[in-house]
């Protein structure tokens, strides 16, 4: 336990394997920075695996969400309530100074709007009855889905900010035992493949999302090329997953080992620790391969690599070329982008040749910088980029707490400029209209701002990102106490539209 003066910190972020693996430069940033401190972390049963043996997490908390839902949900919904209520009293008895709600679910926010704390990072319920973001990284995170391509940071690194760290040594953790490597290397011998004696490539053969998953064909003709020079193939996969994987095997012949519907998430996370190249998808093995420092080469379609791609230094990634990435579609009638990653491509890139390289998808390279943020490195010029250049500076400057930072791009900065000089006008319309009603007391100049507020929607470009984050900003403020609704929200336009005019130089018309 930590000394009586030490911070105390519960990190939530619960629900996903690999959310949890994303997060654990939180904790270790943290511990960098506060070493004496105490850290928590809420996880749903079924998701700790992520966290077992991790040197920065002093106490792991499971939250049966699945069992108190179903309860809840019952006749036996009293016995829900009951078991939530020591749930959350569990939670309290360790009196956490700080709670970062990673999370972006509704029911989270009930959680933590029960939690005794001495500060809240991330959405939550106020006591006036209103789900608020009053952080201001956490706003950041909710802009980014209104105008990706403003949001040049990885998901983790926008974590970390929330938390209040912004250095870590490293990439992911993810920490094995002894006695789990041992039982890999047992089981891939069982199955006829020596690790150490022979090359194994990890395939991640399945994805969440029909619209993120690798054809079966290009992972037959991947793994056809490497079994003929000699390597091994590991096969894993959720247990629905099973047949798919058990079809790919056999249709590559020979050398492989189906781990897909026999092994355990971690027992497969363990089997990654023996192979010196893992293939997938968008997956939660993905930043499993990632943490445990094995060559990964990850395959996007659907989704941003630049939000979410595999954290840390010289893994690959491989996106399809389509006009709509990233559109996040769950279902995709072409597949168009994970079709057009071939296999000769990801083969070229395991052997570190570039013989016969089509130019059929973008390639990049990830990297760490010294201050620990995720960069994601074109392989050509030619590459699509996930992000506007200019646009992602002037966003991160204005939650930096800088000016405009240096920008050689001056066209490009201009149209920038234009936009947000669109975006400060109308904050200081909205404001206008707020200052008349407290002046003069009539409904009318309220009617007036509320239309202009509903007109930010129209504002294209980075006033998109300006105009989402003024929302939620101004969606956190609670109304019950009109007048200082009225005041918070003056407070609020003037916050924004100065700080908007000081990182992009847009000074108001009006």
């Amino acid at each position: 336990m930590p000394h009586h003066s030490a911070k105390k910190y519960l990190v939530i972020l619960p629900n996903n394997f690999g959310d949890v693996i994303m997060a654990t430069p939180v904790l270790l940033g943290i511990k960098k920075e506060n070493p004496e401190s105490y850290i928590a972390y809420l996880v749903e049963d079924g998701f700790e695996g992520g966290l077992l043996n991790n040197p920065d997490c002093d106490t792991i908390i499971r939250f049966p969400r699945n069992a108190v839902k179903t309860e809840i949900n019952s006749q036996n919904w009293r016995a829900g309530l009951g078991r939530l209520k020591e749930i959350v009293a569990e939670i309290n008895g360790h009196e956490f100074t700080d709670v970062i709600n990673l999370a972006q679910h509704t029911y989270i926010s009930y959680l933590v709007s029960c939690l005794q704390c001495g500060r809240i990072a991330g959405q939550h319920f106020l006591a006036e009855g209103n789900q608020a973001i009053t952080d201001d990284w956490t706003q950041y995170l909710y802009a980014v889905p209104f105008a990706r391509r403003f949001n040049r940071m990885h998901a983790t690194d926008i974590y970390r900010r929330i938390a209040g760290v912004r250095r870590h040594s490293g990439g992911y953790t993810l920490k094995l035992t002894e006695s789990e490597s041992d039982e890999a290397r047992l089981a891939l011998q069982s199955g006829g493949i020596e690790p150490g004696k022979t090359k194994i490539a990890f395939f991640q053969v399945g994805a969440a999302l029909p619209s993120k998953q690798w054809p079966g064909t290009h992972f037959i003709a991947l793994g056809q090329m490497l079994v003929a020079e000699g390597w091994s193939i590991v096969l894993s996969g959720a247990p629905y997953e099973a047949e798919l994987a058990q079809g790919i095997a056999e249709a590559i012949g020979q050398n492989c080992f189906v781990a897909a519907g026999k092994m355990s998430l971690r027992e497969s996370i363990a089997l990654l620790d023996t192979v010196a190249a893992c293939v997938t998808a968008d997956t939660a093995l993905m930043h499993a391969a990632a943490a445990l420092k094995v060559p990964t080469f990850a395959l996007f379609g659907p989704t941003s690599p630049q939000e979410t791609g595999p954290y840390g230094n010289n893994n690959r990634v491989f996106c399809g070329r389509c006009p709509r990435r990233p559109c996040f579609c769950i279902t995709c009638a072409t597949q168009l982008c994970m079709k057009s990653i071939l296999p000769q491509t990801v083969f070229n890139a395991i052997r570190g040749s570039t013989d016969g390289l089509k130019n059929d998808c973008d390639m990049f390279t990830t990297k760490l910088l010294p201050d620990g943020d995720y960069e994601l490195l074109a392989s050509a010029a030619s590459a699509a980029a996930y992000y506007d250049e200019v646009g992602s500076a002037l966003t991160k400057a204005l939650f930096e707490g800088g000016e405009t930072p240096g920008i050689a791009d001056i066209e490009s900065l201009k149209i920038h400029r234009d936009e947000s000089a669109q975006f400060v006008n109308r904050c200081k319309a909205m404001e206008n209209h707020l200052k008349e009603y407290l002046i003069a007391g009539l409904r009318d100049p309220v009617g007036r701002f509320e239309e202009e507020k509903k007109r930010l929607t129209g504002l294209s470009g980075i006033g998109a990102f300006w105009s989402a984050l003024l929302n939620i900003r101004l969606n956190s403020i609670p109304v019950m106490d009109f007048a200082k609704a009225i005041e918070q929200s003056i407070s609020s336009l003037e916050k924004t539209g100065a700080a908007v005019s000081l990182v992009a130089g847009s000074k108001s018309q009006s």
